[in-house]
């Protein structure tokens, strides 16, 4: 119970900083509203923790930009 007390705080979280979720494949990816990349639940966190936007050097396939 206490994980899933955990995710549901860390979303908030996300949601409070402007990240947008998305329910892909069985699993949450969150837009960054800096770069408009999106990234996993646990890097989305690290960066909106750190307030990095597009200050984090691009790592391959760390970040998918929103193709339109």
């Amino acid at each position: 119970m206490t994980e899933l007390n955990d995710r549901y705080s860390e979303r908030r979280e996300l949601v409070g900083a402007g990240w947008e979720p998305k329910d892909i494949e069985e699993t949450v990816v969150w837009k960054n509203p800096a770069n408009d990349y999106w990234y996993q639940h646990d890097l989305a966190l690290q960066l909106a923790r750190e307030g990095a936007g597009n200050h984090v050097p691009r790592r391959r396939g760390a970040g998918r930009r929103e193709e339109t």
